[in-house]
């Protein structure tokens, strides 16, 4: 196994967030006025950068100045691609190169009507070994971290088992986690009890088993998560908002209305504030306002994640909580 990057130095004492991305890949987005199925068109615009849901959260992170590293499997040309588009101020890619080609995902946006189409591929197969030096690379980076982070399923190759056995090492090694993963993966990543869980309402409702209300159905089910081990449910709402759920205290977060380009990433946007706000050791309430206004600052590019401080501080004022 290669050497890792970080630290940069071997007296750095630095505490930084490291971010999971497996399935990591190259996010292709065209503009195309009026797109229609089966048409012929020239886009308008394309723009093309590194993605997957833990990239988006690492490269928002890199933003707004927080050191982060993040790791996954990268390999290919497209893998080659990723790691020079991960060439910048605080952020540190360490990558277990595989065999196999990233994946490529595909949004188009209809600049008229606004509507999204994206197309994703599963991911690259990947082997055993493979898997095996991912695990050793999570283990190598955990003492250095304040957060981890675990977002974005994972191949289908890597197996159920992947996210819950990255969130128990990292409690074995007292690292908070938050996670931020779909159906299957999630509910494994749940029965080692991160410390927060950042799902939308359609992946809370899933593993409720049921559709949930906002915000009653949502609260009390929160609350039995809260119950059984996690430490903090943040449920994003889109243009709605959050609901934040600890032991001690049950929130609403309003959002600010913005003009929507594209919500693609604004959920890793959203997490991305969450981290940051609890870096800086801002109190729970101002980190959901945080998580809700980045989210809502995403909306304002077609890139997805896209991420600007500034953008972002001039939302948090419109950006309320109420108690619950």
């Amino acid at each position: 196994m290669s050497e890792p990057l970080y630290p940069p130095s071997a007296n750095s004492a630095a505490r930084m967030v490291l971010v999971m991305c497996v399935n990591a890949g190259v996010d292709r987005t065209y503009e195309v006025e009026n797109f229609t199925c089966g048409g012929f068109h020239r886009p308008t615009a394309c723009h093309v950068a590194a993605g997957g849901k833990g990239l988006n959260v690492a490269r928002a992170l890199a933003a707004l100045a927080l050191d982060t590293v993040v790791t996954g499997f990268f390999g290919g040309f497209s893998g080659d691609f990723i790691f020079c588009d991960l060439d910048r101020p605080h952020l540190y890619p360490e990558f277990i190169q595989i065999r196999a080609d990233s994946r490529t995902t595909l949004a188009i946006r209809d600049s008229r009507s606004g509507l999204v189409t994206r197309l994703d591929e599963w991911g690259p197969p990947v082997s055993e070994a493979e898997v095996a030096l991912l695990h050793e690379r999570w283990e190598e980076l955990l003492p250095f971290a304040h957060l981890a982070v675990v977002s974005g399923n994972p191949p289908p190759a890597v197996g159920e088992d992947f996210c819950g056995r990255l969130v128990a090492r990292a409690r074995e090694m007292d690292v908070a986690v938050l996670v931020d993963l779909h159906e299957t993966h999630l509910r494994e990543a749940l029965l080692a009890t991160p410390a927060i869980l950042t799902p939308n309402l359609t992946e809370l409702s899933w593993l409720a088993g049921r559709s949930l209300s906002i915000p009653t159905e949502v609260v009390d089910y929160s609350r039995e998560l809260v119950a059984g081990g996690v430490g903090t449910v943040l449920t994003t709402l889109g243009a709605e908002g959050a609901l934040l759920v600890t032991a001690d205290t049950a929130f609403r977060v309003l959002a600010p209305q913005v003009d929507v380009v594209s919500a693609v990433g604004a959920g890793d946007c959203a997490v991305a504030g969450w981290v940051a706000a609890g870096a800086w050791g801002l109190p729970l309430r101002d980190q959901a306002r945080w998580a809700v206004a980045a989210g809502s600052a995403c909306c304002l590019h077609t890139e997805a994640a896209a991420l600007h401080r500034e953008e972002l501080e001039s939302l948090l004022a419109r950006t309320s909580v109420s108690d619950l």
